[in-house]
């Protein structure tokens, strides 16, 4: 009998190893002041899934990790950072997100 340990989705999806990548989101996130629902909804996710990840529940399946990376207008590997302490905006760096999303934010 060929068993399994531990509880199996029916959909299977890489995940990531890497602890720093939904703190990261949050504070990407944060310095936006994009709502975690808000965000959440944008990139195909309930807030609950959002929480879990950004409070390292859970690990952050590949996919997830990229449409967050889009939807803040970084670079994927910039998720990765083990010591973004606060990361800063400049004149140039807006997320594409909030140009869409500026009307349902509020």
């Amino acid at each position: 009998m060929n068993r399994r340990r531990g509880n199996y989705s029916k959909k299977q999806l890489p995940v990531t190893t890497n602890k720093f990548i939904g703190t990261n989101i949050q504070k990407y996130r944060r310095l936006y002041n994009i709502k975690q629902a808000v965000f959440a909804d944008s990139i195909g996710i309930s807030r609950v899934s959002l929480s879990n990840y950004e409070n390292n529940n859970w690990r952050v399946p590949i996919d997830i990790w990229v449409l967050a990376a889009q939807a803040l207008n970084i670079s994927p590997n910039a998720l990765l950072e083990e010591n973004i302490l606060s990361p800063t905006l400049n004149e140039t760096t807006t997320s594409p997100f909030l140009h869409s999303q500026t009307s349902s934010m509020f």
